[in-house]
């Protein structure tokens, strides 16, 4: 799931910037858009982009709302390095 998730999210981010951003830009922009409790660090940016964490459900909302994202990787089977 952290994988599917990962490319859903870098598929999203390089249509929203024409190319992929850093760790940097994502947390920035993410705050920018998240209520004061859903704050982000730059390595939590870096760490969903290298598909090594899940955001919690009120950060994906605003994953969701700003990027679009598609939910569907939540149905996604895992593969046998997630496990």
């Amino acid at each position: 799931m952290k994988l599917a998730f990962s490319k859903e999210l870098s598929r999203r981010l390089i249509e929203y910037y024409g190319r992929m951003p850093s760790a940097s830009v994502v947390s920035r922009d993410f705050n920018l858009r998240a209520n004061e409790g859903s704050a982000i660090s730059q390595e939590t940016a870096r760490r969903w982009m290298r598909s090594l964490s899940l955001p919690e459900i009120e950060r994906l909302q605003v994953l969701v709302e700003w990027l679009g994202i598609d939910m569907s990787f939540l149905t996604t089977r895992q593969d046998s390095s997630e496990v």
